[in-house]
């Protein structure tokens, strides 16, 4: 692994060493450190950012394991539940996590209220220097605008904020994560196309283009590697039973959005210098 692109989105599975939380939503197969080498190989990046899944619940074993295998190359992403202590988020600062996430889509309960009691919990759990990963929807991000703004704490907002595909660009919800992104308190990760807009996210330039305008400089990339089903997953699937992942090129995803945030007087790094200021790399 060589070289300062950066995924900040991708999760590691390991069940045979490190057994998913019962109950849980889904079974991904296997996703391990030799594999996401390769994942990383493939798309050129030297630097990645491993998020706790929710299989995984507050079990951080294996990412922990993980991060101890990449070493300066990767950072981590931690989930902190009401019984996570001082210790704990003390080994997971020292083993390169640098931000809690708030995941309230994975239960379909993506709702500002939960969102509040959520962000207020973690934030008094956090070491000041992480930031807060939310993986919410527009509307919910619309209705924490006031919030965010007021809280000392960087936010990171997973998957464009999940928008509907281009009609989201006149929606209050994205006019807000755009007035978010240009105070510079909040950044949002070019991850997971394939949840915001059908096909290999050509759909999606218009709102990287507003978002671009807004602030250049809150704009990380990210593959979602290794692309568990998500909302594709079928109805009335059994939760134990493995399933497969995705079958999607990150090529595609980072050679657009490189070219989209293609400016004059904008470094062609600016995707690998705003992840590496996020991430303290």
């Amino acid at each position: 692994m060589t070289g300062r692109v950066c995924d900040t989105h991708v999760h590691v599975f390991d069940a045979e060493r490190f057994p998913y939380a019962t109950p849980r939503r889904f079974t991904p197969g296997y996703a391990g450190v030799d594999l996401l080498r390769q994942h990383l190989c493939r798309i050129g990046a030297g630097r990645v950012v491993l998020v706790q899944p929710s299989v995984y619940g507050q079990d951080h074993r294996c990412l922990l394991d993980a991060l101890a295998s990449l070493g300066s190359a990767g950072r981590g992403v931690a989930v902190l539940g009401p019984q996570t202590d001082g210790t704990q988020v003390a080994a997971l600062d020292a083993a390169g996590v640098r931000g809690a996430r708030i995941n309230l889509v994975v239960d379909g309960a993506s709702d500002a209220g939960r969102a509040r009691e959520a962000i207020a919990r973690v934030s008094a759990q956090a070491p000041p220097h992480w930031h807060i990963q939310l993986h919410v929807d527009l509307p919910v991000i619309g209705a924490l605008e006031a919030l965010l703004l007021a809280s000392p704490r960087r936010f990171v907002l997973d998957h464009l904020g999940l928008p509907d595909g281009p009609s989201a660009l006149g929606s209050a919800g994205w006019r807000a994560l755009c007035r978010l992104a240009g105070t510079g308190k909040v950044a949002v990760k070019l991850s997971a196309a394939y949840l915001c807009a059908a096909g290999d996210g050509a759909a999606l330039q218009p709102l990287v283009a507003s978002l671009a305008r807004a602030n250049p400089h809150a704009i990380v990339w990210g593959s979602n590697w290794p692309h568990t089903q998500g909302t594709a997953r079928a109805a009335g699937a059994d939760a134990g039973d493995t399933e497969p992942f995705r079958e999607v090129d990150d090529r595609v995803w980072l050679a657009q959005c490189s070219e989209w945030l293609a400016a004059p007087g904008l470094p062609a790094s600016v995707l690998d210098d705003n992840a590496e200021a996020l991430y303290g790399f």
